[in-house]
């Protein structure tokens, strides 16, 4: 096996609230790790809770403090929170691909890894082309008419863009859940922008995402997101025959 070199994949899920994101990426985690497959399950955009119960979410007590940072602001500095805390999730991106990934990939002796990222640029574009609908790929990290190369740092090799009409996201709210209102509000309000920006998604990213119908069963949709992923993995090298 001396032939088979080390390597990283990255492979983000892309949809609105209650698509299944955090459930499939959990599962292609699993079934990662049954293959002896290094994986972590990080977020590539928005924010994270710094609370340090879970591998992907270590204690940060900028994250805690984030969302109290937000309240009484306008909305054009809150926009700008929301660059700064873009800019954090990518600094982490490349911590958890550069360095923590490659020093798990040594501890289990794997030769395979996989990043599995919440939310990537898909999610960046939603959010900035709410303010500037003119935002090139240049400028999702940048100040306004400034241009940055990060998001060429944070390319997956597989977006996976997970399609639930909006009748199902809605079904799958829980009205006990304290932010019920806002979550549907939500839904109901991004819902056609959200559509309309995977459907005009700028080449270099279209080649590279795959839409799942997230309306079926969650193992239906796991086994489809598992056939997507499949020719980027050496399975055939890296586990014994059965």
């Amino acid at each position: 096996m001396n032939h088979i070199r080390k390597e990283i994949c990255v492979v983000a899920a892309e949809g609105l609230n209650r698509s299944g994101k955090g459930t499939q990426l959990q599962l292609l985690h699993q079934w990662l790790s049954e293959n002896r497959i290094a994986s972590v399950v990080i977020r590539g955009d928005g924010s994270r809770p710094g609370l340090g119960m879970g591998e992907g979410d270590p204690t940060n007590t900028w994250w805690q403090g984030f969302h109290d940072r937000l309240r009484g602001l306008s909305p054009t500095d809150q926009q700008h929170q929301w660059l700064i805390a873009a800019r954090k999730i990518a600094s982490e991106f490349q911590y958890w691909k550069n360095e923590y990934l490659p020093a798990k990939m040594q501890a289990s002796q794997s030769l395979q890894g996989v990043l599995l990222v919440d939310r990537s640029l898909i999610s960046r574009i939603s959010l900035a082309k709410e303010f500037r609908p003119l935002c090139r790929l240049g400028q999702l990290y940048a100040d306004p008419g400034g241009e940055d190369s990060t998001w060429r740092q944070l390319l997956p090799d597989r977006i996976i863009s997970l399609e639930v009409s909006q009748t199902t996201l809605l079904s799958r709210l829980d009205q006990n859940d304290p932010k019920f209102g806002f979550r549907e509000r939500l839904i109901r309000s991004c819902y056609t922008h959200h559509r309309q920006i995977v459907s005009s998604l700028p080449m270099v990213l279209r080649c590279i995402t795959y839409p799942v119908d997230g309306d079926r069963p969650p193992e239906r949709v796991a086994a489809t997101i598992r056939s997507i992923c499949l020719p980027m993995l050496h399975l055939d090298q890296l586990c014994p025959a059965v």
